[in-house]
């Protein structure tokens, strides 16, 4: 998955098979697709930079390079 900053929230892409879900601001570090009812919720390493992302409120994403 590709994670993207947009002017109005982010964009995630699922690489597998190109589809894209937008997600609005909540707050700090908060996102959620509307239609879905879809949060995303990002975590920030001691440096600053988000490290992870938690999904569905149960799934912990980990942040990799490609």
């Amino acid at each position: 998955m590709q994670i993207t900053a947009t002017a109005d929230g982010l964009t995630l892409k699922q690489l597998w098979d190109g589809r894209e879900i937008k997600f609005i601001s909540l707050g700090n570090m908060m996102f959620l697709n509307e239609q879905a009812g879809f949060p995303l919720k990002f975590t920030k390493g001691d440096n600053g930079s988000v490290i992870k992302v938690l999904a569905f409120n149960r799934d912990m994403w980990d942040k990799v390079k490609e």
